[in-house]
């Protein structure tokens, strides 16, 4: 099977943002960026109601995932493409749509080392989406809490898994397409394959 559409979701650091750029220049393919599309929605209806949904989404997540869903769907009626993003809720069409799913389940450390380095690569470049120090540290305490697995079970208010563990139970529903790289290796030998195809 040629895989023309690929979906990849995980956790904070655990390198989707960097695959799903290797594979779409690989296949000649665009790019969806879910959780931040999802985040410039937010902000603009932040912005244009002058409240900060970002603390309580709850006012206008029907809005939000109208908005975004309507997006997804018409980004996978394309032919080919690549998508990465760790909200389940409302990306069935990106999930369904996928030739393959892959999950990426790094370890906390590398994790870590990813998110504090990504955090500081856009403080400098002033072009951080979620700015300042006190955001990462608590952005860390809850990515710590996923990866060990001792946040409460189910998703929070944007749809994302709690942890890991919930997560692989989500996406077992797509097994039979499934792919879960926890090492640089395994990521290495998916492109091989996937570019031998």
């Amino acid at each position: 099977m040629t895989v023309r559409r690929i979906h990849i979701t995980g956790g904070a650091g655990a390198g989707k943002t960097r695959l799903a750029q290797r594979l779409a220049t690989m296949l000649g393919a665009p790019v969806y960026d879910q959780d931040g599309e999802a985040l410039a929605v937010l902000r603009r209806l932040s912005a244009e109601d002058g409240i900060d949904y970002w603390v309580d989404p709850s006012p206008i997540m029907g809005q939000l995932l109208a908005e975004v869903g309507a997006k997804m769907a018409a980004f996978a009626a394309q032919e080919s493409w690549v998508s990465e993003g760790s909200s389940l809720t409302g990306a069935e069409v990106l999930f369904e749509g996928a030739d393959i799913v892959v999950m990426l389940d790094c370890t906390w450390p590398v994790a870590a080392y990813r998110i504090v380095l990504r955090h500081a690569k856009a403080e400098l470049a002033g072009n951080n989406r979620f700015p300042g120090w006190r955001q990462l540290y608590r952005f860390c305490r809850y990515s710590v809490r996923y990866y060990r697995g001792t946040n409460p079970p189910g998703l929070n208010d944007y749809g994302v898994p709690r942890n890991n563990y919930h997560l692989y139970e989500q996406v077992k529903a797509y097994e039979s397409k499934l792919v879960v790289c926890g090492t640089n290796r395994e990521v290495e030998a998916l492109i091989r394959r996937l570019a031998e195809e």
